[in-house]
């Protein structure tokens, strides 16, 4: 049964928490909460994540509390999130000391934090790893209490309701990745996406990213743009091959260890889809083939070039490391 204590009626936020023993730790905190109510949104987002990695942190009632202040910022996307608090997330997220909330928020607020930044590979990885460690909660877990704060003051919540909460969220971006053309234009799509990952399992179309050769008008050739297009969509929720979906703790997915593009449940799909059309498909980081549809990206010089999708044309001559590029179905 479950025994949470019933929600504070009067008394404020900060009455309703125990306060915690250690002295420096409530300092680091009243910091942060000061900091946010400041405006100061970096200086708030180091001071909660300062305050939650204390150890004395995790002996405080207010523990998720002090999380959900440091990844609320960055969820809200204040500012671009540093190496510093994409590691401390990663962190958070892979220790399995930490409790099963804790962990599936992490994974959440990351991939919102890479979708931000325009690592949709990345932001789909780590919504699938907040499904995965929801799905495998244990009723235990789910039944456990934390502490909350409301308008009104302190509550105290149960954790399966929270899990099931992100896990919903997390199921929804990943649908919004896998189906942005539901709601944009291909053409303001392919703007929109103009330093996002791209990702298709038989057909992939790559990011290029800035110093690219000379570039065509892809607008010539409507017909073939519209058929790169409709691959955009991102995979990562469930088997490309078999439609599994990691939903309990018998189906997980792996990314195909080459192109890190298409996702299988077992080695039986990778190899079936590999025979079917991945291998004329996959390719390595950076490895671009004659043919190969890439979407132009980080062009300072010609910004207005950055969302095309073009297609390879072969080594730009003379230019060593550098890629030629044409419109779709040009020269």
């Amino acid at each position: 049964s479950i025994s949470c204590p019933p929600p504070s009626k009067s008394a404020s936020a900060s009455d309703s928490m125990e306060p915690p023993r250690d002295g420096k730790l409530l300092a680091t905190y009243m910091h942060a909460v000061e900091n946010a109510q400041a405006g100061r949104w970096l200086q708030s987002a180091d001071d909660y994540l300062q305050a939650y990695m204390m150890p004395s942190c995790a002996k405080w009632n207010a523990y998720y509390h002090v999380l959900s202040g440091f990844t609320s910022i960055i969820r809200d996307n204040r500012f671009p999130a540093t190496q510093t608090h994409m590691r401390a997330l990663k962190q958070i997220a892979r220790d399995e000391s930490r409790p099963v909330l804790h962990r599936a928020q992490a994974h959440f607020t990351r991939g919102l934090a890479r979708r931000d930044a325009g690592d949709r590979q990345g932001a789909a990885r780590d919504y699938m790893a907040c499904i995965e460690v929801v799905a495998q909660a244990t009723e235990a877990d789910r039944a456990t209490c934390f502490f909350n704060t409301t308008p009104d003051g302190g509550i105290h919540e149960v954790v399966g309701k929270e899990l099931d909460r992100i896990a919903k969220d997390a199921h929804a971006n990943l649908s919004n990745l896998r189906n942005p053309s539901r709601r944009m234009s291909p053409e303001s799509l392919a703007r929109a996406m103009a330093t996002s990952e791209i990702r298709g399992s038989q057909n992939s179309i790559h990011i290029m990213g800035g110093g690219v050769g000379p570039c065509g008008d892809h607008e010539e050739n409507t017909a073939k743009l519209e058929a790169a297009m409709a691959r955009l969509p991102v995979n990562g929720d469930k088997c490309d091959q078999c439609g599994a979906k990691p939903d309990s703790t018998e189906v997980k997915l792996r990314w195909c260890g080459r192109c890190s593009m298409a996702c299988y449940c077992s080695p039986e799909c990778a190899k079936v889809a590999w025979k079917a059309g991945h291998k004329q498909a996959c390719r390595a980081p950076g490895q671009y083939e004659v043919g190969d549809l890439v979407m132009v990206s980080g062009l300072a010089s010609k910004p207005e070039l950055n969302g095309k999708i073009v297609e390879v044309c072969g080594p730009a001559p003379g230019n060593t490391g550098r890629i030629a590029t044409a419109a779709i179905g040009g020269v």
